[in-house]
Formats: structure tokens, sequence, C-alpha cells
């Protein structure tokens, strides 16, 4: 028969052993649920090297953190503002290399963003760059490519709601 003493200790295990299970699906839950703390799907801008693939591209537009790049889709337009009103339309995206694309200058003068949003899975991402150096961004995952461009980042596609506040400014 076992001692009270050693029931307990054997309960205690038990419970230890219970919580730190619990605990563990919970941080995996946590990291499935926000992709962008772990380093999750992302696009990201750059401006083009000089390999003869990049031909006339003004930007290029990376996937990032993606097991299968060519499953990855990725769509871009551009923000023009026309007789004061906003306009979107979509562009082309050129692809370079498995989750490269290039990006042709196919807007006016009066563009003042690009918005690229990707889907790999069950992520989202969205992307916003900036055609005028003087504009500012808000918020987190802000940045500027190396010519002065801004962009910032989203965990989600990026909405005419965000292309609203970034022209706001």
């Amino acid at each position: 028969m076992k001692t009270p003493n050693r029931i307990n200790h054997n309960l205690v295990a038990r419970a230890g052993t219970a919580a730190t299970v619990a605990a563990a699906l919970i941080l995996v839950a946590f990291s499935w649920s926000q992709p962008e703390a772990q380093g999750g799907f992302q696009l990201s801008a750059s401006l083009p090297g000089s390999a003869d693939a990049y031909g006339d591209a003004m930007l290029v537009i990376t996937t990032k953190n993606c097991a299968e790049p060519k499953n990855a889709e990725v769509t871009a337009t551009v923000v023009e503002i026309v007789d004061g009103e906003t306009v979107r339309r979509e562009i082309n995206l050129r692809n370079i290399r498995e989750g490269e694309y290039a990006i042709d200058r196919q807007w006016t003068d009066t563009a003042t963003l690009i918005v690229a949003n990707g889907s790999y899975q069950k992520y989202r991402t969205g992307l916003m760059i900036g055609l005028r150096a003087d504009m500012e961004f808000e918020g987190k995952w802000v940045g500027r490519l190396n010519n002065g461009l801004p962009t910032k980042l989203f965990d989600r596609h990026a909405a005419d709601a965000d292309v609203s506040l970034a022209l706001a400014d």
C-alpha cells in the first residue's frame, strides 16, 4: 500500500507534466497564429541588381520564408491620382526566378504607391511601397529602400483602408 506522501508526490509529478505539455501546446499554437513574430511568410522589396534578367525593372518583389515559392501567389497594383480621384490598377509582375518578381515601370508620374499582396498556404502578407521619397508611413514594420522610397510590411493583405491612410499623410 502506498503512503499518502508517495501519492501526493505522484500527483504533483503528473500535474507538473500536464502543465508542461499544456504550455508547450500553447506556445506551438501561438507560433502558428503569429507568423510575423516567427519570421513567417513575407514580401520584401528591393532595387534591381545589374543582371540582364532584371532588364528595365524599377523594383523587385521577393517572397521570404516560403518553403515553396512556386506555390505563393503575388499580385501588385499601382495607386495613382487621376483628376483628383484615387485609381488602383493591377500591374504586371515579371517572374525572374521562383519567388522573385521584377516590376517594370507601368505608371505615370501621378502614381503614389505600389501595393503588393502575397498568399501562401494559410498565410497572407502585404507590402506598400511609396513612390515618393518624402512619403512617411506610420506603425510597425516601416522601412526604406536604398533609394529612400518608404516601405511598410503587413501581416495580412494591404487593404483599401491602408492605402487611404497612407495617402492622407
